[in-house]
């Protein structure tokens, strides 16, 4: 029997044991993809619902939907099926507020590097969330009037 990955049943099992050793929005060395942007762009037609159930479980984990890989991507730009982009884009809105803001700093150029000249879990939050906004996406709050 061969097992094919993404996985639903191994994805349920490392989520669940695991949760306390998984960074579920870590990323990979070659593309910068997190497990989400795998899962939204490798999956043929026939085990979409595969794929949905286990987006759900990631998002469930605590995922981030709008982490940017190398390419300046996010899963709901990758994804590969309606049933797919349509679950990410549900689950789109409203950001978090922390994302918002590092979005703000990258959209506004704030700079930070001179406060942490170290890489932190922080400058790294920042740079996953470093991408073009679509139209939609209204940032402005009145706050730079």
């Amino acid at each position: 029997m061969d097992i094919l990955f993404p996985n639903l049943d191994s994805t349920q099992l490392l989520l669940e044991y695991g949760k306390r050793w998984i960074d579920v929005d870590a990323k990979d060395q070659d593309r910068g993809d997190t497990a989400l942007h795998i899962v939204s762009r490798n999956f043929r037609k026939n085990v979409q619902g595969t794929a949905t159930k286990i987006i759900e479980l990631l998002l469930d984990a605590g995922t981030h939907i709008d982490y940017v890989n190398n390419y300046g991507k996010t899963p709901l730009d990758q994804s590969s099926g309606i049933g797919i982009r349509t679950l990410l884009r549900s689950k789109q809105t409203p950001s978090r507020l922390k994302c918002l803001c590092a979005h703000l700093i990258n959209i506004h150029q704030i700079p930070y590097d001179h406060i942490w000249p170290n890489p932190t879990a922080l400058t790294t939050f920042v740079q996953l969330h470093d991408q073009p906004l679509s139209e939609d996406d209204d940032l402005d709050f009145g706050l730079f009037d």
